[in-house]
């Protein structure tokens, strides 16, 4: 019996090794991730990147379409809707409802933090919401679960540049143009950034996977926290709302790439510097804690 045992064995051992030269799948437990490290989750996802990168780009291509395919002004809505918030609140601050800074036009004020808010906010909902709204291509075919995270981002990479180009033509006709060489930092910090909101955006999802009720608190507070960022108006200095707005990530990206671009330094480097590392730390943790989780992720769905 022993010996059928260790025969059965090894003949299944040269079946997977075939397996492996002819190109074929093999199956692995969930388990097998257990110890994996954040430079193996990242050169794993890179991998996925590069070989689902064709199914990234139709994954956008058929989101973005579906967006205006069946109305009659079609690719009008694409261009028009990404402005609506930048406009809406600009009209309130040209009546003097909201109040905002006396250094930098009203108008590249609101549209820089507007666009910057949902920079770093989309992230964070657009992890959370994959899982679950990809269900169905999760299941029907072999994409890697961060390769449909990065399908839905082409979406915000869009609207980010249209946001930007109208940017560009207010601070030719209002000023607020950039006048320093140290506002070319501006770019990568949007990097820094990007990293850091995704990292909070693939630990929520993995809690989210558990609970479904993650995702709609995030969603509430993600609404009213544009209050309280610097979006429209400055926050106060002193006091305890000042006080607060050291310990409000997204205060401190919207206010100090938005300084950074047209004034060319950072209001607090300091608080940034601070804000920043902590969101690379936090990006190294959660992309490792994804990857170690991610088999478990898409049976769940």
């Amino acid at each position: 019996m022993a010996t059928d045992l260790s025969a059965d064995k090894e003949e299944r051992g040269r079946e997977d090794a075939a397996k492996a030269r002819s190109g074929r799948s093999i199956v692995y437990s969930p388990g097998y991730r257990a110890r994996s490290g954040p430079i193996e989750a990242i050169s794993a996802y890179a991998r996925e990147i590069r070989r689902d990168r064709w199914q990234v780009w139709m994954n956008f291509l058929r989101k973005f379409k579906s967006s205006y395919s069946t109305t009659f002004a079609g690719m009008f809505w694409a261009f028009a809707l990404p402005l609506v918030p930048i406009g809406a609140y600009t009209l309130l601050a040209t009546m003097r409802v909201v109040s905002t800074t006396d250094d930098m036009s009203h108008l590249v004020y609101i549209a820089l933090g507007v666009t910057l808010y949902a920079y770093v906010t989309a992230p964070i909902e657009q992890t959370m919401a994959a899982l679950k709204s990809d269900k169905a291509l999760l299941s029907s075919t072999h994409i890697g679960v961060f390769s449909v995270i990065l399908g839905r981002f082409g979406t915000v990479v869009f609207e980010t540049l249209v946001r930007l180009g109208l940017i560009a033509i207010l601070m030719v006709f209002f000023g607020g143009y950039p006048t320093h060489w140290w506002s070319a930092a501006f770019l990568p910090l949007l990097g820094v950034v990007f990293l850091s909101s995704l990292g909070v955006g693939l630990l929520l999802a993995i809690f989210n996977a558990v609970a479904a009720d993650v995702e709609k608190v995030v969603s509430v507070i993600l609404r009213f926290g544009v209050f309280f960022s610097a979006v429209f108006f400055p926050m106060p200095q002193g006091g305890l709302s000042g006080q607060l707005t050291d310990f409000n990530p997204i205060h401190t990206y919207v206010n100090g790439l938005r300084t950074l671009l047209v004034k060319g330094y950072l209001p607090d480097p300091a608080v940034m510097a601070w804000t920043g590392g902590l969101g690379m730390v936090i990006f190294l943790v959660a992309i490792t804690l994804f990857y170690r989780a991610e088999p478990h992720l898409r049976a769940s769905g």
